[in-house]
């Protein structure tokens, strides 16, 4: 089973995202969740954008491996680059999950770009 997990392509796959990426009218291509999302990123450092449709800033959680890693302040539609460094500890799978949350409204709807690993 432990091989199996360290095998796992977990690349894309999200709980709580649309399942295709649409494009935003700024051309930036996107997910969409509501509230909150899990998607599941390289264990080493990575980034990625958001973007809270809201007429208020909204404060976003962000949970590596259900730990607190950060939490990030969002500007109402407007892309935020979060990144976040590769953990020291060494891991037993490629991959982490990160759980989104938006703290404020939980019924906010956030667009999230692709996780692009940082080299």
């Amino acid at each position: 089973m432990q091989a199996m997990l360290r095998g796992a392509d977990f690349e894309h796959v999200g709980i709580g995202v649309s399942s295709l990426f649409r494009t935003a009218p700024d051309g930036v291509r996107y997910r969409d969740a509501q509230g909150h999302a899990t998607l599941f990123v390289p264990v080493g450092a990575f980034k990625f954008s958001v973007n809270p449709r809201s007429t208020a800033p909204v404060r976003l959680e962000l949970r590596l491996d259900h730990r607190i890693a950060d939490v990030v302040m969002l500007a109402p539609n407007v892309w935020t680059d979060v990144s976040l460094p590769a953990r020291t500890e060494r891991a037993a799978s490629r991959y982490a999950q990160l759980d989104l949350r938006v703290i404020d409204n939980d019924e906010t709807t956030i667009w999230i770009t692709k996780v692009q690993p940082i080299q």
